[in-house]
Parts: structure tokens; sequence; C-alpha cells
């Protein structure tokens, strides 16, 4: 009986790790960020659910727990659902993830090594898929941003308030801005300051770009001035940092190349091993040994694929 827990008993430590990682690794950034521009414009940055009393229904603890989990997995409850990840998909694979490598990783390691892998491969392919629509949605909303800014300039040197002109955004811009700012209007609607609706706008998207806009209208808001020069000057700064993020993009483009023809020079070798000696490599498959080695290597492989992804991430990131 002690040994049927011992692999339920790893998966539940294993979960606890992720968790903790992610809140360690992740938790911090954005507290930070809110109290350098509370420090710098006097804007609430706090988000719409922490600006005022909350008479919602607080949800269970064991809810809010699994809220926190699926959130430290890359899962978003702000997109939009033409934009969110499948979540049967994700189970799904995450699933299958975790049966193969546990089914493997048993049989050469034991039960408790062979569950610790399998939540772990069920936690990065979830994570994968659902960062991967994260960062599409936010990719396309980027895009846009040039457009989105001269919009708003156009419409404030015409007289109209910025009020009306986010009004504008919210009606002639393409999907996903047209979606986002009409809830900034929504919130300004319902009489959350302009400026900190607009920080609410960064806090989803993680977008920079939108707290540029958000402190730009917090300081006009104190300091005055002509904001259609203040917004062309932003305006100017959004376009430049969208071109460089493009350039940058396109120059990772031959280290993406270069991953991909590393990640695949292995499996090219192995098919010509197996169709000049197919019982050179048949051992890997057949003996115990090879099942190390093929499992080693996946997880080798795997790491080195992380860790170039890591870098061109790094190198491109703004």
């Amino acid at each position: 009986m002690k040994d049927a827990a011992l692999p339920l008993l790893a998966c539940g430590a294993a979960l606890l790790l992720l968790v903790a990682a992610a809140t360690v690794l992740f938790g911090g950034s954005s507290e930070r960020m809110r109290q350098r521009v509370r420090g710098a414009t006097g804007i609430d940055a706090r988000p719409v659910a922490d600006a005022g009393p909350n008479i919602r229904i607080t949800a269970p603890d064991e809810r809010r727990l699994l809220r926190r989990f699926a959130e430290a997995l890359g899962y978003n409850p702000e997109l939009p659902p033409a934009y969110a990840a499948s979540l049967p998909l994700v189970i799904g694979a995450a699933s299958l993830a975790a049966l193969l490598v546990f089914w493997r990783m048993q049989i050469a390691f034991g039960d408790i090594i062979g569950a610790a892998a399998a939540v772990a491969a069920a936690a990065a392919v979830a994570s994968f898929l659902l960062r991967r629509k994260t960062k599409l949605y936010t990719a396309e909303l980027f895009r846009q941003i040039p457009d989105t800014i001269s919009l708003i300039l156009r419409a404030v040197r015409a007289g109209l308030p910025v009020g009306d002109a986010l009004r504008s955004v919210s009606r002639e811009m393409p999907s996903p801005s047209r979606d986002e700012f009409a809830r900034v209007v929504g919130e300004a609607a319902l009489g959350v300051p302009l400026e900190t609706a607009l920080w609410h706008l960064y806090t989803r998207t993680r977008i920079r770009e939108f707290a540029f806009f958000a402190v730009t209208l917090g300081l006009h808001g104190q300091t005055g001035g002509n904001l259609s020069e203040t917004l062309e000057n932003l305006a100017d700064m959004v376009r430049r940092r969208v071109a460089m993020a493009a350039k940058a993009r396109a120059l990772a483009s031959e280290a993406r190349a270069s991953a991909a023809i590393l990640s695949g020079l292995p499996f090219v070798a192995a098919g010509a091993i197996m169709v000049l000696n197919p019982g050179y490599i048949q051992v890997l498959f057949t003996d115990p040994r090879g099942n190390n080695f093929l499992a080693a290597f996946a997880i080798l492989l795997s790491l080195g694929l992380l860790t170039i992804r890591w870098l061109i991430q790094r190198s491109t990131q703004d």
C-alpha cells in the first residue's frame, strides 16, 4: 500500500515545487512595476479587483489555489474566447505526455522518478500550449499599437477629448485592439480614471507601450501642457520600438533556423543508420540500456532546445 502511494506523493511534491518556482520567478515583477509607476505619477496601478471594495463572493481556497496554479502554467483568464487555448486540447496533450514519460521513465528509474518526470512533462506541455496562445494574442495587439496611437492622436488634434478618442478606437480598430479598448472605455464609464483603466490594460497584456500611454496621461493630468504634442512624441517612440522589435525578430531568424537544423540532425542521422544498418540502432529500442540512452537523449535535446529558445527570447526582448 505504501509503495502504491509513493507515485502520488511524488506527483504532489512536484506540483508544489512547480507552483513555488513559478511564484518566486514571476510573482514580484508586477508589484515592482506598480510601485515605480505609483512613485513617479501617483497612479493607483492596482488591478481592478484591488482598486476598491470587493463585493463579490470569495471563491473557496481550493479554487483560488487551482487558479493560481493555472496562471503559473501560463493560463490567462483575460484572453477573449477567440484567442484562448482549447482547454480540452491542453489537458489531453498534457495527459498524453505524462503517460508516455511515466511509461518510459518508470521502467528505467522506478515509480518515484517516473511520476516526477510525468508531472514535469505534463506541466511543460501545458505551459507551452497556454503561453503560445498568449504570445500570439499579445503579438497581434503589439503590431496594432502604432495605428492605435495614431488614431488617438488624430482624434485629439481634431478637438475630441481623450475619452472620445479611446471610444473611436473601440469602434474603428480591428480586433484585438477593439476589444481591449472597449474594456478600457467600459471601465472609464464606471468612474475609473482613464490612466488607471489604461494601466489595467497593461496588466492584462504586459505590453509596455500601454504602460507608457497610461503614464503619459497621468503626467499630463498633473502638469498640463499640449496633449497632442505629447501624444505625437509617444506615437513616434512607439513606432520606433515596434520597428526595432521587428528588426530584432528578423535578425533572430538565423538563430532559429540554426536551432531547427541542429535539433533535426540527430533524427536525420538515426534515419540514415536505420537504413544502412538496422540492427545497429534497434538496440536502442530493444535493450533496457538502449532505452536509458534514448531517455537521456530526449532530456538533453529538450534542455538544449529550451536553452536556445531562452537565449533567442532574451536577445530580442525589449
